[in-house]
C-alpha cells in the first residue's frame, strides 16, 4: 500500500510538469512548489515514521528498508522513464530529486546506509547492485547521487560485493554460464559513474585489493575478478595500468607466480589470453609496459639489479606472455589492412598507437632519419636494452643519407621478440600515417 502511495504521487509530479507551457532547457524541469497535499502529508508521516524505525534499530531495520527503498526507487525510474523527457543523467537527477517521493525514498536509503557504515554496509550496497542490475540505465541517476554522497564507502563495498557474486557464480561462469555478468557489468556502471570525480579514490581501492588480494589467507578469486573489470571497462584499466606496472617488483610477481602455477593448463592459457587482450587496448603506460615485459623475461644470466631474486618461473610466463603479445599485434596489424576509399577508417591498436611515437621513422630492414636525429633513435621502443643489457648489439649509421640500421641478430634471446615488435610497429606506422 505503501509502495501505490509513491507511485501516484509520482504520477502527479510528472502530470503537473506536463501541464506547464513546454520550453527547452534545463530551466523546463524545474516546477514550482506545489501545494500541500493530503498526500505528501501522508509520505511525509511515513518517512518521519521509518526513519524513526532505523534510529531506534538500526541492525534491525536499515537492511530492509534500504532494499526496499532502492527496489522502489528503480521500479519507479523505469516505469515512468518515458514520460519525463529528461535528457542525460544531470536532467534525471534534477527531475527526480524535484519530486518528493522519490526524494523521499533517496533519504531513507541513505540514512539506512549511514546507520550500517561502520558495521556492515553490504547489505544496503548489495542492494543498489541487484537493483543496477535490473532497471539500468535508467536508475543510474541513483547511483550517482549516492555515490556522490558516500564514494569511499561506494567504491569499496561495491567492489567487495562484486567479487562475492564474481565467487558464488565462478563454476557456473567457468562451465559456460552468463550469471556473473550483469552484475559485473553494474559494477563497472557504478564506478563508471564515479570516475570523473572520484578517480583517485577508485585507483586506490584497485590497488589496494590487488595486493591485498595476493596475501595468504585471501581469496584466490580476487585478480581474476579485476581482470574481468578491467577487461569489461577499459577506462579503468587506464587509471590503474601505470601505477600497477611500476608495483610489480620481484616480490609481487613472486607472489602472482605462487597463486597462479599451480592452475590447469587451459586456465593459465586464458589468463594469457586474458591478460593479451588487455595490454592490446591499453595504450595508458605502453612503453613502459614494454619495458617491464622484456625485463623481465630477460635471462637469468644477464646481470640484473640487486634485490630479491625473481622465480624461474616469472621469467618463463613472461617470455610466453611477450611471445603471445607479439602474435596477437601480428594478427591485430596484418587484418587491419589497408584502408579502401569509401571505408571507415580501420579501429586503432591503443597499445600500438601509444608507441607510434616511439618509432621515429618507417622502413624495410632500414629506418630512415634525418642526420640531426640519429641519436634520438636511441630513445626509441628499445632504448632499454642497450642501458640496462651487457649483451652485443651492432649500430651502422650513414648520417650522409640519413640512415640508421640495426642488426637485431646481435642481441641475443630477445631479438626473436625485438625483430616482431619492430615489423609490426612499422607496418603498423606505415599504414597510420
Amino acid at each position: 500500500h505503501l509502495a501505490g502511495l509513491f507511485d501516484a504521487h509520482v504520477c502527479s509530479h510528472l502530470r503537473l510538469r506536463s501541464e506547464l507551457p513546454s520550453s527547452s532547457g534545463p530551466s523546463s524541469l524545474l516546477l514550482p512548489s506545489p501545494a500541500p497535499s493530503a498526500l505528501s502529508e501522508v509520505i511525509h508521516e511515513a518517512q518521519r515514521l521509518l526513519l524513526s524505525f532505523i534510529k531506534a534499530k538500526p541492525k534491525a531495520w536499515a537492511s530492509p528498508l534500504a532494499a526496499w527503498a532502492v527496489e522502489l526507487l528503480g521500479q519507479l525510474s523505469s516505469k515512468y522513464s518515458g514520460r519525463h523527457g529528461a535528457r542525460g543523467l544531470n536532467e534525471l537527477l534534477q527531475l527526480w530529486m524535484q519530486c518528493e517521493a522519490t526524494r523521499t525514498l533517496m533519504d531513507i536509503y541513505a540514512q539506512c546506509l549511514a546507520a550500517l557504515i561502520a558495521s556492515c554496509p553490504d547489505a544496503c550496497v548489495d542492494a543498489l547492485l541487484d537493483t543496477s542490475v535490473q532497471h539500468s540505465p535508467h536508475f543510474d541517476w541513483v547511483v550517482a547521487h549516492i555515490g556522490g554522497s558516500f564514494p569511499d564507502t561506494i567504491i569499496s563495498r561495491v567492489l567487495s560485493c562484486g567479487l562475492k557474486d564474481f565467487c558464488a557464480h565462478g563454476d557456473a561462469a567457468t562451465a559456460g554460464g552468463d550469471k556473473r555478468v550483469p552484475k559485473l557489468a553494474s559494477v563497472v556502471g557504478i564506478l563508471g559513474h564515479l570516475a570523473s570525480r572520484h578517480g583517485a579514490s577508485i585507483k586506490r581501492e584497485l590497488l589496494r585489493m590487488f595486493h591485498d588480494g595476493l596475501a595468504p589467507g585471501q581469496h584466490k578469486a580476487t585478480v581474476p575478478f579485476l581482470l574481468q573489470l578491467a577487461l569489461m571497462s577499459p577506462p579503468l584499466l587506464g587509471t590503474v595500468a601505470a601505477e600497477l606496472v611500476d608495483s610489480l617488483k620481484p616480490p609481487v610477481l613472486n607472489q602472482l607466480h605462487q597463486r597462479f602455477s599451480p592452475l590447469p593448463r587451459d586456465e593459465l592459457d586464458a589468463t594469457v589470453a586474458l591478460l593479451v587482450r588487455l595490454i592490446c587496448q591499453t595504450a595508458a603506460g605502453a612503453y613502459r609496459t614494454l619495458q617491464f615485459l622484456l625485463d623481465t623475461a630477460m635471462p637469468a644470466s644477464v646481470i640484473t639489479p640487486p634485490g630479491l631474486a625473481l622465480h624461474d618461473g616469472v621469467r618463463e610466463a613472461c617470455v610466453r606472455l611477450v611471445a603471445a603479445l607479439l602474435l596477437q599485434l601480428q594478427k591485430l596489424v596484418h587484418n587491419r589492412g589497408a584502408p579502401t576509399l569509401g571505408d571507415a577508417s580501420p579501429r586503432p591498436v591503443p597499445f600500438l598507437e601509444a608507441l607510434r611515437g616511439r618509432v621515429p621513422a618507417r622502413g624495410h630492414g632500414r629506418v630512415a632519419v634525418a642526420p640531426p636525429r640519429v641519436r634520438l633513435l636511441l630513445l626509441s621502443v628499445w632504448e632499454y636494452l642497450r642501458e640496462h643489457s651487457p649483451l652485443p648489439q651492432r649500430f651502422s649509421f650513414q648520417p650522409q643519407r640519413g640512415l640508421f640500421r640495426r642488426d637485431f641478430a646481435r642481441e641475443g634471446d630477445p631479438a626473436k621478440y625485438l625483430v616482431a615488435l619492430h615489423s609490426v610497429c612499422l607496418l603498423y606506422t606505415s599504414r597510420c600515417v
